[in-house]
């Protein structure tokens, strides 16, 4: 496709090789076509290169990669396995014209700056990709042999993609990232849920400032919600995962003052928006009250229900289970 473009110095010519490497970037474009795609290409392409000469290992590293991103990629069936795959062109059209006018280093040095010019101008969509994955290794880690799961690195990576390249998270102020959107006969508890439940559907990649205050306002409304006996303990019981494993992950980047600081400040700015937003007047220490309530299974509506079992008050026990 290219040779009959060349003159007789063929990419020797300046103009010539300028020409080649925007085509050679185009070609590469024109066989990525989704997200997951960019990704396999990158990782199959990094862990090739991260096993060839000096060059190629620098260029991995100059990446900002995590080993357990690319380790490993090319032993995996794929779509790059395919004719005609980014990978298969890079391979076997670009590289062997490069190094047949130019020489293997420089064809390397090419090569490389090839793709980390289309991981600049796409940088926005590898690193969602990133952070799919690594959620995707992380959740399903209990499925693979214990040591292939290396759940820890893949912690390092997420932390490292919602901490906007390692900076450590300062929590947020929520007023200004939810706004209150529902007002329910339910109550504030359940308007609270929903509105949280509805910005992080709206909202898959959320940062540790903004995701861990969350997390402590969705504990408090589950709690809440428990206590007026409109979730089960089993529903309340299921935020504790998620809610730990959150508080795991910033903790794999803080010290252990600064893990306390942070989940502290967390809890205050979430109290901060629930009582700006709902009306209420929550102080800090009855949020965990009522969360430790909950946790020891401790409902109101069942604590009333079972005193009425005891009431001498003829309908009194179904009137309350009516409600």
């Amino acid at each position: 496709m290219f040779g009959v473009l060349f003159g007789k110095k063929g990419l020797k010519n300046p103009n010539e090789l300028s020409k080649f490497i925007d085509e050679a970037y185009q070609g590469l474009d024109n066989r990525i076509h989704n997200q997951q795609q960019f990704y396999t290409f990158i990782m199959e392409d990094a862990d090739g290169a991260s096993q060839g000469n000096e060059i190629a290992k620098h260029h991995v590293e100059s990446l900002g990669l995590f080993n357990v991103e690319y380790d490993g990629a090319l032993h995996n069936d794929s779509i790059m396995d395919n004719d005609d795959s980014a990978l298969e062109y890079l391979n076997n059209v670009i590289s062997p014209s490069l190094i047949k006018d130019l020489g293997l280093e420089t064809a390397i040095i090419i090569r490389c700056d090839i793709v980390k010019k289309y991981i600049k101008d796409n940088q926005k969509t590898l690193d969602e990709a990133r952070l799919r994955h690594a959620r995707y290794m992380l959740n399903t880690a209990e499925d693979r042999h214990i040591r292939l799961r290396k759940t820890d690195e893949w912690i390092e990576v997420i932390n490292y993609l919602l901490s906007y390249g390692g900076k450590k998270p300062v929590a947020r102020d929520l007023s200004n990232v939810i706004p209150r959107n529902n007002w329910t006969e339910h109550g504030g508890y359940y308007d609270l849920y929903q509105d949280i439940s509805e910005y992080m559907a709206d909202n898959e990649e959320i940062p540790h400032d903004i995701m861990t205050p969350l997390n402590y306002a969705l504990r408090f409304s589950y709690a809440g919600l428990y206590a007026q006996g409109l979730c089960t303990k089993e529903v309340f019981d299921s935020f504790k995962n998620p809610f730990d494993t959150r508080i795991i992950m910033v903790g794999n980047m803080l010290s252990r003052e600064e893990q306390i600081k942070f989940q502290e400040d967390s809890l205050t700015q979430a109290v901060k928006w629930i009582n700006a937003l709902y009306d209420n007047k929550v102080e800090r220490h009855t949020t965990s009250l009522i969360v430790q309530a909950a946790q020891n299974d401790l409902c109101l509506k069942l604590a009333v229900i079972d005193a009425a079992k005891t009431s001498f008050v003829p309908g009194f026990l179904a009137l309350l289970q009516i409600g």
